[in-house]
């Protein structure tokens, strides 16, 4: 059987993660070929990307990431993640539909999904973290990322939320109405309402600040629950952010993990088991993985307008991804966003433009981005 590591917080402490992974694998003679984490990865490549992250600055490092970027360390397993609320958001800006950020590791985008083509097993995701007074906000954030910007720019967006909501419902036919829309769903966020299907006095016990919250009913993120609350919720959805473990069982079958961040003796890793629904090696499963097509339809139809919608959007192959993958594309200044070829071959294939993903005129000329 295959089994699958799931991470919280990871805060560039890559190596500590890889090493436990390890570790585990090891102890309980598992076979790994794939890491998933919930945000806060932070890869950060220089000053500039570790300029535009959101934190005290006290907190700010470069961390284990810039190596694994720089090749000198390369990534044991195939690592996919999604954002955080601190994260290298000038980096990350470069690839918003999704890309490698370095070998082996992958950025699954603002949000998107993922399928493997020879299962049809189902991994999507979400980025950052809500905030009303930014959800219905265009993405209109410009570089150098300053004050609030720095902060709103991993706000959720509604536009995001509803094409993963649209991707995953188009996934599963309507007469399927129990058939859960995918295996596994990946936030930084916890879905509001969640918290009460688990160990609340534990919860509180471990994290008492977050008594109001959970009483009112308000902990976590609005625009997740109502992917919660469907019949066809994930199976399995596996969410940071507070910095806890926690467990909790839906009546309609999802099973949510919360995890801890990479410190030592800290729950921040757990295994799922996935049978024989992926590949054995990380390799083999890169092979199969590819973007699905209903995630790339719903981006096209909600950033172009329904006319651009009108044709067939098929999937694309990660690893056709991973040839356009160039560390060193573009030079970087903390005024320009380098104008990824993994970014510009996704709107070739979908039939957009960079102005479309951004509120900029269509030139690009608000935000700058090199190479124009």
């Amino acid at each position: 059987m295959v089994h699958v590591a799931v991470a919280g917080c990871v805060h560039g402490e890559l190596d500590r993660l890889y090493a436990t992974v390890a570790a585990e694998v090891q102890r309980r003679r598992l076979t790994c070929p794939l890491v998933l984490c919930c945000g806060d990865f932070q890869c950060v490549r220089d000053e500039i990307d570790l300029a535009s992250m959101a934190c005290p600055k006290r907190y700010r490092r470069m961390g284990d990431f810039v190596r694994y970027h720089d090749g000198e360390s390369v990534a044991p397993y195939l690592t996919l993640f999604v954002g955080g609320n601190h994260e290298a958001s000038h980096y990350l800006a470069e690839v918003p539909l999704g890309g490698w950020v370095a070998h082996h590791i992958y950025y699954l985008g603002r949000a998107g999904a993922l399928r493997c083509a020879s299962s049809g097993w189902r991994l999507a995701g979400l980025s950052g973290i809500y905030k009303e007074e930014d959800y219905r906000r265009a993405h209109d954030e410009r570089v150098p990322f300053r004050d609030a910007d720095q902060r709103s720019v991993y706000h959720v967006r509604e536009r995001d939320a509803r094409c993963l909501s649209e991707a995953l419902r188009c996934c599963v036919p309507a007469a399927a109405s129990t058939t859960p829309v995918c295996d596994v769903l990946l936030t930084h966020d916890w879905p509001r309402g969640v918290a009460a299907y688990g160990a609340v006095p534990t919860l509180l016990q471990r994290k008492p600040f977050l008594a109001e919250e959970v009483h009112a009913q308000r902990l976590g993120s609005p625009a997740l629950q109502s992917i919660l609350s469907e019949p066809r919720a994930p199976t399995l959805w596996c969410a940071a952010h507070m910095h806890c473990a926690y467990e909790a069982h839906t009546p309609w079958r999802t099973r949510f993990v919360a995890l801890d961040k990479a410190q030592a003796n800290r729950p921040f890793l757990t295994f799922i088991d996935v049978g024989e629904a992926l590949p054995a090696t990380p390799a083999d499963c890169l092979a199969a993985l590819v973007m699905d097509a209903n995630w790339l339809a719903a981006v096209r139809r909600r950033y172009a307008g329904e006319a651009a919608a009108a044709a067939a959007t098929s999937p694309i192959a990660l690893s056709a991804m991973a040839d356009r993958y160039a560390p060193d594309a573009s030079p970087r200044t903390p005024h320009t966003l380098a104008r990824n070829p993994q970014t510009d071959y996704l709107l070739q294939h979908l039939g957009m433009q960079w102005h479309h993903l951004y509120t900029v005129a269509a030139d690009d000329s608000l935000v700058g981005y090199a190479g124009d």
